[in-house]
């Protein structure tokens, strides 16, 4: 083998692939969180069904709090609905 060279056992094992993912500040910080998400193998279908998940429980919570304790003896289907046509 010639100095300076790699086995090709090493490369094969993934010797040079990216060991780090740059962590922007704002305004790159979305984009950095982005790129590190696809790093760790998030697809956008996966990420756009975490996104929808979130907003709706965020409404439905909204909801709650803007109902009071009126809304809590309603089921989670019915406030689900509820929530679903505003």
């Amino acid at each position: 083998m010639c100095p300076g060279t790699t086995p090709q056992g090493l490369i094969d094992e993934g010797i040079f692939k990216e060991i780090a993912t740059a962590l922007h500040k704002p305004p790159h910080r979305a984009v950095s969180l982005a790129l590190l998400a696809q790093a760790l193998g998030a697809t956008k279908a996966s990420m756009l069904a975490k996104a929808k998940q979130r907003s709706r429980r965020s409404l439905i919570s909204n909801y709650i709090k803007k109902m009071g304790s009126s809304a809590t003896v309603k089921t989670a289907q019915t406030v689900e609905a509820e929530v679903a046509v505003l």
